[in-house]
């Protein structure tokens, strides 16, 4: 476990077959080297991401907790509150596919008629990234750092809608995503509308602000986005054609350099 704490908390310069880890808390520099491992497990090959790659050092291999966990078809978790790393079985929550459909939160009735559906209410065909294991219905359930449960975007509240925790430091940290959700409207609704936004965070490193994009891409075209979302700035208004519209994908993006709470209130799909 040690090997692959270390593995799994450093980070690398690559200098040819040589280079440098420096543990993401501090502490010392030290010289590793790099090799070009093969893994085999159970019998089945597996190769590890660009950003995964084992090293040597004092003569023990160190090699990435998240690639062996995802290996052994393990759920590995990163919770930058308690420093804890998280190694579990796979649910279906965290693990959807493209042909499961996750059940969703009981319908907002104040929301939900025959002609207008809150999106929270809508059954989603996939999550990818960091949304499987972080998106909230309604109200903040998942891990975030959120200073309420209830959803806010500056003064306002809302009781209804999503919410996305992007966290800074989730691996590979050159993704800048936080995540796609897609849904199969089958060409049956005409309007998307809500408010996208930060909510108020009650843990902020270095008192560096994060900054969020929200983007919509309607059967591969791209129809809405708004940029530079921060906590405490005003929500920019998401009102968008969906007419005749089968697939579409919501982008919640972020630059990774502190912890996003990002809200779509009030979101609402209308015949």
């Amino acid at each position: 476990m040690k090997s692959f704490l270390i593995g799994f908390t450093a980070c690398f310069l690559l200098l040819g077959t040589a280079g440098y880890a420096v543990a993401s808390t501090g502490g010392t520099q030290i010289e590793v080297f790099f090799k070009s491992l093969h893994y085999v497990f159970e019998g089945t090959a597996k190769t590890p991401l660009p950003d995964q790659k084992g090293f040597i050092y004092n003569g023990t291999t160190y090699i990435p907790l998240r690639f062996i966990g995802e290996a052994l078809d393990k759920d590995v978790q990163w919770d930058g509150m308690t420093d804890t790393i998280s190694v579990k079985t796979k649910t279906m929550e965290s693990t959807p596919s493209l042909n499961t459909i996750p059940p969703t939160a009981t319908p907002d009735t104040s929301a939900t008629s025959s002609d207008n559906i809150s999106l929270s209410a809508f059954s989603f065909i996939s999550a990818e990234n960091d949304l499987p294991g972080l998106l909230s219905l309604n109200k903040w359930t998942k891990q975030n750092t959120a200073s309420s449960k209830i959803f806010h975007i500056g003064s306002q509240t809302y009781s209804n809608g999503l919410g996305v925790y992007v966290h800074n430091t989730v691996p590979p940290t050159w993704r800048k995503d936080g995540g796609i959700i897609t849904y199969d409207l089958k060409g049956q609704y005409k309007r998307l509308t809500g408010v996208i936004g930060i909510d108020r965070n009650k843990l902020t490193y270095l008192d560096i602000i994060a900054t969020g994009t929200f983007k919509v891409v309607a059967d591969g075209n791209e129809v809405f986005s708004a940029t530079d979302l921060q906590e405490g700035k005003d929500p920019a208004n998401v009102d968008i054609d969906v007419t005749n519209v089968k697939m579409l994908k919501l982008y919640f993006n972020s630059d990774r350099v502190n912890l996003l709470n990002m809200v779509f209130g009030d979101a609402k799909l209308t015949k």
